[in-house]
């Protein structure tokens, strides 16, 4: 509940000049970025003259001129004034264009959902003799706000940044927590700041500050780090910040969705010896005797390796020069490169086979999956099979909806150890979709099987067009969507995406 306060004259002071220090600090950093631009581009501009100047003193080809035919060689002219004829030459000049509509232009390659804006930050010039009545209109579309910077000034950074310096001011008027928020509603009581708002403000951005802190994995290049990290810690942000549907990093568009990691199933053969270093060269260890590769397989194919060994002399090779850095690495390919020794020192560089197997052994981490995963998963299929040639009938059937009925945005569902279902939190089951190749279930039937059509698929016998979607080239195989190598007439012919294949529809 919000109540007002009786705020002496002295903290009002405190708080206005605590904002103007934070809001100065900003803007001298905008300064000296905006200055370091400028430099930029000053230099390039410079570079660009350069450039520009030593075209204009190539040697150009003068006949520029159309060659004249002899019959118009030669055009008369009559004065009016004097009434006398003259014969001058005729030039024929070359066609010059027109001044085209704009000097640059960029494509767009997609759309970016934004909100509108709510404040008008310039009212536009109509004229003296326009009526003020387009004006009126264009405020009153905006609420009124026009030019409300500072209002927009109070980011949740600004307050985060304010309630600190009040709480840690070291003057006999520094404000309490408690009423910090009430103060600084009541000294800037015209830009409708309530102290509910500002402690949302406040702990919304203090809570991506401790989340910035605790999911920022560390440079190990850097002097400060000095404790190795693990493979979770290592790769969490490569994992959590790579998008699986755009093979990028930081992806705006699916920003919401975090897929859970899940390792390659590979098979690991017994190696051979990579050289007099390997660690299969190690006393009293030899491949026969007391080396063992075993391949266990759970119930989801999965496999692993499990190193076995009896008496090995840990002492006859150092572990203790390893960096916080290669540490870290060897943790990172331990998991990805399936233990395989001779690999990850190949790829560290600067360590032998048997100095990797010595750290790895002395060095156990746990598995990246579980040991058990879920035996009972039973993908039934809809229709039971009897021994008969399986048709299109079996696949999955195609719900459409109403085109009044509000779009839903597309999410991969992630329930990874159960079946697509409404009972286990299944999002593509819930909407009526179909699980898609970006989903986290595996071997699912419900899952989007793309057509086989032979010829075109721009009917309704295509099940991409009737679905209204575009053909998938790593699903659609028989309509020829995986071959890259059309020409934008025969694109036109096909149910393909134009920026798939390298076209712009701009």
């Amino acid at each position: 509940m919000d109540y007002q306060i009786e705020v002496p004259e002295e903290c009002r002071t405190l708080v206005k000049n605590e904002l103007h220090k934070i809001l100065r600090t900003k803007k001298s950093i905008l300064f000296a970025d905006t200055k370091v631009a400028i430099n930029i581009y000053k230099t390039n501009k410079l570079k660009i003259n350069f450039q520009n100047n030593e075209v204009k003193e190539l040697p150009t080809n003068l006949n520029w001129r159309f060659r004249v035919p002899k019959h118009s060689v030669e055009c008369k002219i009559r004065n009016v004034n004097d009434k006398c004829t003259y014969t001058l030459p005729k030039i024929m000049l070359t066609n010059v264009n027109d001044t085209p509509e704009m000097y640059m232009w960029a494509p767009i390659q997609k759309n970016v959902l934004v909100d509108d804006e709510t404040v008008l930050h310039h009212i536009p010039y109509m004229g003296d003799e326009t009526d003020n009545c387009f004006i009126n209109e264009l405020v009153n579309n905006y609420d009124g706000n026009v030019h409300k910077v500072n209002e927009t000034e109070f980011t949740d950074e600004v307050v985060y940044e304010l309630v600190q310096r009040l709480i840690d001011s070291n003057s006999p008027s520094a404000i309490h927590f408690d009423v910090v928020f009430h103060i600084i509603s009541s000294v800037f009581n015209g830009y409708d700041l309530s102290p509910n708002s500002l402690k949302t403000k406040y702990n919304a951005y203090e809570k991506m500050i401790n989340e910035r802190i605790t999911e920022t994995s560390p440079n190990i290049d850097g002097t400060s780090h000095t404790k190795p990290q693990t493979f979770e810690k290592a790769m969490h942000s490569f994992q959590t910040l790579f998008c699986r549907r755009c093979y990028i990093y930081d992806c705006a568009l699916h920003s919401f969705y975090t897929p859970s990691f899940q390792p390659i199933p590979e098979e690991l053969s017994i190696q051979k010896c990579c050289g007099k270093d390997c660690f299969l060269n190690i006393d009293n260890l030899t491949q026969d005797k007391y080396l063992t590769f075993k391949q266990v397989v759970n119930e989801e194919t999965y496999k692993k390796t499990e190193l076995e060994y009896f008496k090995i002399d840990h002492e006859s090779i150092r572990t203790d020069h390893w960096s916080c850095a290669e540490q870290t690495i060897c943790n990172v390919l331990r998991n990805t490169m399936m233990n395989n020794y001779c690999k990850i020192s190949q790829i560290i560089g600067n360590k032998s086979c048997s100095e990797v197997f010595m750290y790895c052994d002395s060095h156990p981490v746990e598995p990246l999956l579980p040991k058990q995963q879920s035996s009972n998963i039973e993908l039934q299929n809809p229709i039971k099979s009897n021994g008969k040639k399986k048709t299109s009938n079996n696949k999955p059937k195609i719900e459409f909806k109403n085109s009044k009925q509000e779009l839903i945005c597309y999410k991969p569902c992630d329930h990874i150890g159960t079946p697509c279902s409404n009972e286990n939190g299944c999002g593509c089951v819930k909407n009526g979709t179909f699980c898609e190749k970006y989903c986290n279930c595996i071997n699912c039937p419900r899952r989007f099987p793309g057509c086989r059509c032979k010829a075109q698929c721009n009917t309704k016998q295509c099940p991409c067009f009737l679905a209204i979607r575009e053909c998938d080239p790593d699903l659609c195989q028989s309509c020829g969507a995986g071959k890259f190598l059309f020409t934008l007439n025969k694109i036109l012919k096909y149910n393909l995406n134009f920026r798939s294949i390298g076209y712009s529809k701009y």
